[in-house]
């Protein structure tokens, strides 16, 4: 049996707000100098400086960039990487894939989320299954 369920845009990016404001840098990092500096600059100057989006209810320019075109985070070495640090693309597909592997795999954390229960652990577990395609570090 599939299930379908809405979920409003601003809900995924209170998410990814929660990820990249400290739920995944234990084991996630984003460098200013590896993203797209052209696409970022096309952004309204409100974005920039982390104001609010009135229309997304984004609180980073990089979470709207990774909806609509894709970032880039890497996955910090701790010595158990076996090639040092690496990097991972985020865009709106593995956002959306994270989302329903959410629901599928974790559905103690996908349940807090739809009843906005979500916290630092729902952040960093979406984060985790949109990049890695598992739960790997929580």
């Amino acid at each position: 049996m599939e299930l379908s369920t809405n979920i409003p845009t601003e809900r995924i990016f209170d998410l990814l707000t929660g990820a990249f404001e400290g739920g995944s840098n234990y084991w996630c990092k984003m460098e200013d100098d590896k993203q797209d500096a052209e696409y970022l600059n096309r952004l309204p100057d409100y974005l920039i400086g982390g104001a609010k989006n009135p229309k997304a209810g984004c609180q980073s320019p990089y979470i709207l960039m990774a909806w609509d075109h894709s970032i880039v985070l890497t996955e910090i070495d701790e010595g158990h990487l076996p090639n040092g640090d690496v990097d991972h693309i985020l865009n709106r597909e593995k956002i959306e894939a994270g989302m329903k592997m959410m629901q599928e795999t974790c559905p103690h954390h996908f349940n807090d989320f739809m009843a906005e229960n979500d916290d630092a652990w729902t952040s960093d577990c979406l984060l985790q299954l949109a990049l890695l395609q598992e739960y790997r570090y929580g």
